[in-house]
C-alpha cells in the first residue's frame, strides 16, 4: 500500500506530501508550517525533482507574512548531474552559486550522519510523540475511519483515511489518501539511487530513503 498524499494537523502545525509528475520529470514535495512568536506563521518547503541523470533539491523557509519576507527568508537548493564531478549549490536570498566536489560533499554528509547518534525509527517517533503530548493528561483515544467512496488525487483513485489520537487536552488529526500501487514513486527512488550510486560506486550504498511520518508511527507510540 502506498501513500499518494499524507496530511498531519497538530495545533497550528500542518505537514504534506504531495506527489506528481510532468514532461518525464517526477517532483516531489514536502511542506509543513507552524506558528512562531514574534514572526507568526513560518512556512518550510522542500521540493525535489527527478529525471534520469539529473537531481535537483530547492528547500525555502519563509514566514507566511509578505511584511516580513524580505527580513526573513532562506531559499537554498543544489543540483546534481551523473557524470559530473561537482555539485552546484546556490542561494536565490544570496544570490550566490558555487561548487562542492563530490568527494567532499558526501564525506561531509557521512561524517555528519556518524555524529548523530543513530535510534530506532519507534524511537524516534516515541520522543516526538512525547514532545507533543503530555502524558499526565490521561489515556489516548484513537480512532481511524475508512471513506467508503475513492477520491481523485492527482490522476490517481485513492482511498482516504482519517486518524485521530487525542486526549483530555490534544488532539492529532491525520489524513492520508493511499493507492494500492504507485510505480511514480517506486520511479523516483529508482532513479534517486542510480544518481547517488554513479557518484559514489566504491562507497556504501545502502542509502535508505528518508522516512516520513505516518500515523501507523504514532498509534503505536501512543499505545506502547
Amino acid at each position: 500500500m502506498y501513500v499518494l498524499v499524507r496530511t498531519f494537523f497538530f495545533r497550528s502545525i500542518f505537514f504534506s506530501f504531495p506527489l506528481f509528475a510532468q514532461n518525464m520529470q517526477i517532483k516531489y514535495v514536502t511542506e509543513f508550517l507552524w506558528d512562531t512568536k514574534g514572526i507568526g506563521k513560518v512556512i518550510i518547503e522542500k521540493e525535489e525533482y527527478i529525471a534520469p541523470g539529473y537531481f535537483k533539491i530547492n528547500s525555502k523557509m519563509y514566514p507566511k507574512s509578505w511584511l516580513l519576507r524580505k527580513m526573513f527568508n532562506e531559499d537554498d537548493g543544489e543540483i546534481i548531474v551523473k557524470g559530473e564531478k561537482n555539485i552546484l549549490k546556490y542561494s536565490k536570498k544570496d544570490e550566490e552559486y558555487w561548487l562542492v566536489n563530490v568527494d567532499e560533499y558526501f564525506d561531509k554528509e557521512k561524517k555528519d550522519t556518524v555524529s548523530q547518534t543513530p535510534i530506532s525509527r519507534s524511537l524516534f517517533f516515541s520522543r516526538i510523540f512525547e514532545s507533543l503530548f503530555d502524558s499526565a493528561e490521561g489515556e489516548f483515544i484513537i480512532h481511524r475511519e475508512q471513506s467508503s467512496k475513492l477520491e481523485e488525487i492527482n490522476g490517481f483513485r485513492a482511498k482516504k483515511w482519517t486518524t485521530t489520537i487525542q486526549n483530555s487536552t490534544q488532539k492529532l488529526f491525520f489524513e492520508e489518501w493511499l493507492v494500492e500501487e504507485l510505480s511514480l514513486k517506486d520511479t523516483f527512488d529508482s532513479l534517486k539511487l542510480d544518481i547517488i550510486g554513479s557518484l559514489i560506486p566504491n562507497k556504501d550504498q545502502n542509502r535508505r530513503n528518508p522516512d516520513v511520518i505516518s500515523s501507523d508511527d504514532f498509534v503505536r507510540s501512543a499505545n506502547s
